[in-house]
């Protein structure tokens, strides 16, 4: 290895135990959350339904199969809360699952080019899909222009995705972590829709889903609506 590998290794070690150090409780406490969920960005599950199986999916669609679909009517109502609420978003992501194998996919992008254009101009539409498939590449095909696909290239049958099924709370490193912080997710993908309520983020209402606590909230949250007991 060289010296320029060694400490690039070393400099990467040191930034973790900064970060594992910042999310322990005392000091959480006194500088506060070191993330928070996004009022600008929100990712929407609208099925669990995939046609792979990834190890480690962070939606559980290996580990826990499940064909639920988000209907039109939710999405609709999602943008009815959005407009009452004065919510302008910058980016809606469609994720799943595989978002291409919901059967009203294009009924869902219907709804949603129209409140971008009456509503929120800026708004960025995105599909999130794995591209794997004669069937997924021909819908993508048939998506308006300005949907953007920004992982079109992904030609990959089965990523291995990080280290998913294990809870933090069973190991000794986060015994004392305040999980309010929660993760870069909040902020950067946003926060979450499912068919069972609205998440600090997707991924959160995935874990939800698998453990049936139904702890989803049912309408839009609150700009001051943190959702630190979700997280």
């Amino acid at each position: 290895m060289s010296s320029y590998g060694f400490l690039d290794k070393m400099l990467s070690k040191f930034k973790h135990v900064l970060r594992l150090m910042r999310i322990q409780k005392p000091i959480s406490k006194l500088l506060g959350p070191v993330f928070c969920r996004s009022r600008e960005s929100i990712e929407i599950d609208i099925t669990y339904d995939c046609n792979l199986y990834c190890v480690n999916c962070n939606r559980s669609c290996r580990q826990a199969p499940d064909a639920t679909h988000m209907t039109v009517s939710q999405i609709e109502k999602f943008i009815q809360e959005s407009i009452q609420n004065e919510i302008l978003w910058k980016k809606i992501r469609l994720t799943g699952g595989e978002p291409t194998l919901h059967p009203n996919l294009l009924e869902i992008i219907d709804r949603l080019t129209e409140y971008k254009r009456k509503h929120s101009r800026e708004l960025k539409i995105q599909i999130i899909t794995n591209n794997w498939g004669q069937k997924i590449k021909a819908v993508l095909q048939a998506l308006p222009q300005e949907i953007e696909i920004p992982n079109r290239s992904k030609d990959s049958p089965l990523p291995h995705f990080y280290d998913f099924n294990m809870a933090p709370r069973d190991s000794f490193l986060f015994s004392f972590s305040d999980y309010m912080n929660g993760c870069q997710n909040i902020e950067i993908c946003g926060m979450g829709l499912t068919p069972y309520g609205y998440y600090p983020c997707a991924i959160s209402g995935a874990i939800d889903r698998v453990l049936g606590l139904d702890l989803g909230r049912k309408a839009l949250p609150s700009r001051s609506d943190d959702m630190k007991d979700l997280l």
